[in-house]
């Protein structure tokens, strides 16, 4: 039996609250992240969210519901700026 100090106990389990806790209050659906994307000119649909979300496994999954928090939206976004750089980059190398 694996037997883990009481003080790591702790730690994971306050790690563990606060990530469970971030989710619950800023988690969103795709749906409601394209909705707030769009109020700041952004637009994005909820299925692109999705794919990408998949994609890069960076998203949460209660059931068939799909939450995203604001940290992995940043980290979606900023994964689909550098791989458009890298495709724009390519095209001029090609062009």
């Amino acid at each position: 039996m694996l037997r883990v100090p009481c003080q790591y106990l702790q730690q994971i389990t306050f790690y563990a609250e606060s990530a469970m806790s971030e989710l619950l209050t800023k988690g969103q659906t795709p749906e409601a992240w394209s909705e707030a994307l769009q109020e700041h000119g952004v637009h994005v649909s909820p299925r692109l969210i999705r794919s990408r979300a998949h994609q890069s496994g960076n998203f949460y999954k209660i059931g068939r519901l799909m939450l995203l928090t604001p940290d992995q939206m940043e980290a979606l976004i900023k994964s689909s700026a550098s791989s458009t750089v890298t495709d724009n980059t390519q095209e001029k190398i090609d062009g």
